[in-house]
C-alpha cells in the first residue's frame, strides 16, 4: 500500500504531503479545486506520462516521492533483485520521479536511478488506477476480453503465457517464410540480372591491386620516348658501344690498371685499386640495368591504347560495383553467394513452410484451449458482475459474456472476441454496453468489474478518479459501501463529488486553491471532526447563515457510516 506521498512543483501544487490510511482515502474539493491533480501524481510517479506541462510554472521542475509498503509482495523483492536493490527493514520501498523542464524525466527505486521501464514493472504490483474515464472503455468491446482474462484462473493465466508465446512462435515462422517467398516470386528476374553482373565481373579477370599497376604503366608509356632516350644516353655514357674510350667503364678499367703495378708496394695502392675495381663492376651493372630497361620499353608490354582500354574498363566497373578492384570482387563474392542461395531456395523454402506450419499447428492447440477456458469462465463472470451490480442498487439486471470464436483470426490474445451485455429492466433482452447503458450504469458495472478483479489481484492498492459519475441518491449510499468494503482488503484512494462515499473514508483530504503572493496553489489537508462535518454540509448543499440543517444532516450521515463501519468490520474509528 501506498503509506505516503510527497508532491512538489506540480500543476498547481507548491508542495504537499499526504499520509494515507491503509483503508478508503477520499479527496473532496470544490469543482476545478483540483483534486485528480493528487491521482495525476500517483500515475506520473508510477511511469504515467511526464508532458512537461505538469511542471508549476516558473519552476524548473516537477517532484514526486512515494513510500509503499511492500511487506506482502514476495514479487516485487523478486524484480528488486534484478537490479540489486531491496526494500529496508522495515518493509518499504520509495519510489520517485522528477521531471525537468527539458522533458526527461528521472526515476529512481530507494533513491537508485533506473530506467523507465524497470519503474514500471515493479508499480504495476503496487496499485491500480482507475481514471476519470476509463469507465468509458467499456463502451470499447475490444477491451471486454481483457476484462474476462482477468476474472481467470491461475492455470489461465499460464494458458494465455504460453498462448503469446506460441503466436511470437508462429509469427517469426511467418514472417521467415513471407520473406523468402516474396524473393522467390521474383527469383527469375534477379537471377539473371545477377548472372550478367557475375559474367561481367568474372569476364574482367580482375587482380587486387592492378589498377595502380596500370597507372603507373600508362605514365610510362604516355613518356616512353623521353625514358628511352633518358635510357639510352645513361648507358651510351656508362658503357657504350664497343666499350669506346670515352665511356665511364672504359676510363675506371684504365684508371685500375695504371695502379696495377705499384699495387704491391703499399697497402694504400693496393686498397685505391680495387676500390677503382669494385666501380667498375657497379658501373658495368647499372649500364647493364639500364640497358635491359631500354630494352623493356622498346619491347613494350601492354601499348598506350590497351592500358587505357583496361582502366577505362575498370572504372566503368567502379561505378556498378565499387570504386576499387577490391571492391569489385566483393560484389562478386555476393552475386555468386546469393546465386547459390537461389539454386538452394525452393529446398529452404519447404524447410521454413514445414515450420510454420507446425508453429502454427501449435497456436491453434494452445488458442483452443484458452477459448475453451475463456467459454467455461464466462458464465462464471456474468453471474458475478450480477451478485455486484444486486449489491450496487442494480438488482435483476442481467449480464451476458458472450466468447466468440472466430478460428479465421490469428491474434496474440487467440481466437476470441469477448462481448459484455447487459439488459438492466426485467423482460428485455441484452443488448451491447454501448446501446444501452447510461453513465451511471457504467460506472457500477466497472466499480462491479474492478472489486471482482481486487478479489483475484494481489495489487494492494486502488485508486478510483469520480467512479462515481452519474451516481445519486440511494445509489450512491450503495457505492460508498460498496467501497467501503473493498477497502476492508485493498488500499483504496477515492476522488468523489459525493458526500456518502466522503462519509465513508477512513481519513478525508479537502482540495482547495488559494492565492499566495499573487499565485494559485493548491492545497491538501486532512479533515477531521468539526472540519469534516462542515465539508459534508457542502457537498449537501451548504450551510445558511441561520440554518444549520445541512450541517446536522452531515453529522448523522457520519455516524451512520461509522455505525456501518462497526457493524462491517471496520475499526470504528471517531470520524
Amino acid at each position: 500500500m501506498l503509506k505516503q506521498i510527497l508532491i512538489r512543483n506540480f500543476v498547481l501544487v507548491d508542495e504537499v504531503v499526504l499520509v494515507l490510511d491503509p483503508g478508503l482515502n477520499v479527496l473532496t474539493g470544490e469543482t476545478g479545486a483540483g483534486k485528480s491533480i493528487v491521482v495525476d501524481a500517483v500515475g506520473f510517479l508510477l511511469g504515467g506520462r511526464a508532458d512537461r506541462d505538469l511542471i508549476r510554472t516558473g519552476c524548473d521542475k516537477a517532484y514526486v516521492e512515494g513510500i509503499f509498503d511492500v511487506r506482502t509482495l514476495p514479487q516485487v523483492g523478486k524484480l528488486l533483485a534484478q537490479h540489486e536493490l531491496e526494500p529496508d527493514e522495515m518493509g518499504e520501498l520509495m519510489l520517485s520521479r522528477e521531471l525537468s523542464a527539458s522533458g526527461r524525466s528521472t526515476c529512481r527505486i530507494m533513491g537508485v536511478a533506473v530506467p523507465l521501464g524497470a519503474l514500471k514493472q515493479v508499480a504495476e504490483h503496487l496499485m491500480d488506477i482507475h481514471g476519470q474515464h476509463d469507465h468509458q472503455r467499456l463502451l470499447n468491446e475490444s477491451t471486454h476480453l481483457e476484462y474476462l482474462d482477468t476474472f481467470g484462473s491461475a492455470q489461465h493465466a499460464q494458458a494465455l503465457l504460453k498462448l503469446k508465446d506460441t503466436y511470437t512462435q508462429y509469427a517469426e515462422a511467418d514472417r521467415a517464410f513471407q520473406t523468402l517467398h516474396a524473393r522467390s516470386v521474383e527469383r527469375a528476374e534477379r537471377m539473371a540480372l545477377l548472372t550478367l553482373q557475375q559474367q561481367e565481373l568474372s569476364a574482367a579477370k580482375l587482380v587486387p591491386g592492378e589498377e595502380e599497376e596500370l597507372t603507373r604503366a600508362r605514365d610510362l608509356l604516355r613518356n616512353a620516348d623521353k625514358v628511352r632516350s633518358a635510357l639510352e644516353t645513361a648507358y651510351n655514357h656508362l658503357y657504350g658501344a664497343d666499350r669506346a674510350r670515352e665511356t665511364a667503364l672504359y676510363l675506371v678499367r684504365a684508371a685500375a690498371d695504371a695502379l696495377a703495378p705499384i699495387a704491391a708496394l703499399g697497402e694504400e695502392y693496393a686498397q685505391l685499386k680495387e676500390r677503382l675495381d669494385s666501380a667498375y663492376y657497379e658501373i658495368e651493372d647499372t649500364a647493364l640495368t639500364a640497358r635491359s630497361l631500354l630494352d623493356g620499353v622498346e619491347a613494350g608490354g601492354r601499348t598506350l591504347e590497351q592500358t587505357e582500354e583496361r582502366l577505362d574498363l575498370l572504372r566503368r566497373l567502379g561505378r556498378k560495383y565499387g570504386a576499387t578492384v577490391d571492391d569489385m570482387l566483393s560484389a562478386l563474392k555476393r552475386i555468386e553467394e546469393e546465386l547459390e542461395q537461389f539454386a538452394t531456395m525452393d529446398d529452404t523454402l519447404t524447410v521454413l513452410e514445414d515450420k510454420r506450419t507446425q508453429a502454427l499447428a501449435r497456436y491453434r492447440a494452445e488458442a483452443d484451449k484458452v477459448s475453451r477456458s475463456r467459454a467455461q469462465m464466462a458464465l462464471a463472470l456474468g453471474e458475478r458482475i450480477e451478485q455486484q451490480l444486486a449489491e450496487l442498487n442494480m438488482k435483476g439486471t442481467k449480464i451476458r459474456v458472450m466468447v466468440n470464436r472466430e478460428e479465421g483470426r490469428i491474434a496474440r490474445d487467440g481466437f476470441d472476441s469477448v462481448q459484455i451485455w447487459m439488459a438492466p429492466n426485467a423482460g428485455e433482452p441484452p443488448r451491447a454496453l454501448a446501446r444501452i447503458a447510461s453513465g451511471g450504469e457504467l460506472s457500477r458495472v466497472m466499480l462491479a468489474l474492478k472489486s471482482i478483479s481486487a478479489e483475484k489481484s494481489e495489487i494492494p492498492a486502488m485508486v478510483f478518479d469520480e467512479i462515481d459519475t452519474g451516481i445519486s441518491g440511494h445509489t450512491a449510499q450503495v457505492v460508498a459501501e460498496k467501497l467501503w468494503d473493498t477497502a476492508r482488503y485493498r488500499q483504496v484512494l477515492c476522488v468523489t463529488h459525493l458526500q456518502q462515499i466522503a462519509c465513508m473514508a477512513s481519513r478525508h483530504f479537502l482540495v482547495e486553491k488559494g492565492e499566495e503572493n499573487g499565485r494559485t496553489t493548491g492545497r491538501v489537508h486532512i479533515l477531521e471532526n468539526a472540519a469534516r462535518e462542515q465539508e459534508i454540509a457542502r457537498m449537501l448543499g451548504g450551510v445558511r447563515e441561520g440554518r444549520d440543517s445541512s450541517l446536522q444532516h452531515a453529522q448523522a450521515m457520519l455516524q451512520d457510516a461509522l455505525a456501518y463501519r462497526k457493524r462491517n468490520g471496520g475499526r470504528g474509528q471517531a470520524y
